[in-house]
């Protein structure tokens, strides 16, 4: 069966970058905006803030779960597709998986197999059912 590759590997190897002096500068300009928008209260403000550094590690622990979220829910959907795909009889499926190798066109995701598997009505595919 035939699917497209996930890039997710390459997107946590370019996202972690750790506090490199352009990011920290970014963080100590958004921590004194935040301190800068309540003059009174600027030093109670920057009391409960975190230091540029932690700012940094807090967006790139968020960006990681974020990842993990996202591939948990593709390997679920996968998971939950091939179990579709079980489901149908042997001739059905060998249809099925000669539609998707050669006839299909579209992204080969998880998302996209469960969705023509839904469609599918054991001969070809059924888009649109008319009402009788």
């Amino acid at each position: 069966m035939l699917f497209d590759r996930n890039k997710s590997r390459q997107i946590v190897k370019e996202i972690v970058w750790g506090p490199i002096p352009r990011r920290l500068a970014a963080a100590k300009r958004a921590l004194k905006k935040q301190q800068n928008k309540y003059p009174l209260f600027a030093e109670q403000i920057a009391l409960g803030q975190p230091t540029p550094e932690e700012r940094v590690k807090q967006y790139d622990d968020a960006r990681l779960n974020m990842i993990k979220r996202h591939r948990a829910y593709d390997a679920q959907v996968w998971r939950e597709a091939r179990a579709m795909l079980s489901d149908l009889n042997p001739d059905s499926r060998e249809r099925f998986l000669n539609f998707w190798n050669n006839e299909w066109r579209g992204p080969r995701t998880g998302t996209y197999l469960c969705d023509l598997i839904r469609h599918w009505d054991g001969l070809k595919m059924v888009w649109l059912k008319k009402e009788e």
